[in-house]
């Protein structure tokens, strides 16, 4: 049994490291923006409209008819991507205390990463809008062409979608 001076250096020891443990797990750790329910009405809104025009796409028109839809869409997501942009994110500084400093690594630039999934998401979209506008303006846009850009398009919502949903939790 160890002397009783020992014990008695250890009780603060524990005490201050229960202590340090109890305020450390009582922190919140915030890894993403929080939740907006406009960004959500906002996308599906885009949504509707992205894919009313897909499923009544007719080549035989021509672009002067669907240019409201270009300058619509592509304003109402390029403003929505400016918005996702503006919105405080948190800066996770608990990453630096785990090693992630370091961008060096791979890992460190995925951990050290704030900007939100869905702002690289409605970029992409707008680029893929942009994309079909400047082939509809050249006539060059086919049936084939707008299918294909469809499942892009598509894909990318899903992606913004999902993230700005499970920001709900």
């Amino acid at each position: 049994m160890p002397p009783i001076r020992a014990q008695v250096q250890i009780v603060p020891r524990i005490s201050i490291v229960l202590f340090l443990s109890l305020m450390i797990s009582a922190c919140a750790v915030k890894m993403a923006p929080d939740y907006d329910q406009s960004v959500i009405t906002k996308l599906t809104a885009c949504n509707e409209k992205i894919a009313t025009y897909f499923t009544s796409f007719d080549p035989s028109k021509a672009y002067a008819d669907r240019h409201a839809f270009y300058d619509d869409v592509i304003g109402q997501e390029s403003a929505l991507g400016i918005e996702l942009r503006a919105r405080p994110t948190p800066q996770p500084l608990v990453l630096n205390w785990l090693g992630f400093d370091r961008a060096d690594t791979e890992v460190g630039k995925i951990a050290k990463s704030t900007e939100a999934p869905s702002i690289n998401a409605v970029a992409m979209i707008v680029k893929r809008l942009e994309y079909l506008r400047d082939e509809d303006k050249n006539k060059a846009l086919s049936a084939p062409l707008v299918a294909l850009t469809r499942g892009e398009v598509e894909s990318f919502m899903v992606d913004a979608l999902t993230y700005e949903m499970a920001l709900k939790r």
